[in-house]
């Protein structure tokens, strides 16, 4: 992708939904993607966190900016910021199981759908 077809996945999708976005916001996003198409999904999840947390937080004809941004974790953290929520929301959950029960199910989960790369880091699992 062009620096403008990056920018337009930024600006796009937030004028559809009615919303403005600021210059710095739009300016640290592409600086965190980079050049790299491999982050343009790491980009959309916290863009996407970005604006649900712009939603519940913003005042009145507030720009999302990149104080909600760095809310969420930014690229850097909002994917595992994510999961932490949803391990932790399995754990509350009100059924038979217990919550010691669904945090062991949630851990096989999240190990299934992760593999370690060749720096011992843990990436998602390609799905077929």
């Amino acid at each position: 992708m062009t620096y403008e077809q990056r920018q337009q996945a930024i600006t796009g999708p937030v004028g559809v939904g009615g919303a403005m976005i600021t210059p710095r916001l739009v300016q640290r996003l592409l600086n965190d993607m980079g050049d790299d198409p491999d982050q343009l999904p790491l980009l959309q999840h916290a863009l996407m966190r970005t604006w649900d947390y712009w939603e519940s937080h913003h005042h009145d004809n507030e720009s999302l900016d990149l104080t909600h941004y760095l809310d969420i974790g930014g690229m850097q953290e909002a994917l595992s910021r994510h999961a932490n929520e949803a391990y932790a929301e399995l754990a509350r959950g009100v059924d038979k199981l217990t919550g010691k029960r669904r945090r062991q199910l949630a851990e096989k989960l999240f190990r299934c759908i992760t593999e370690r790369g060749h720096d011992n880091r843990e990436v998602r699992r390609p799905a077929n």
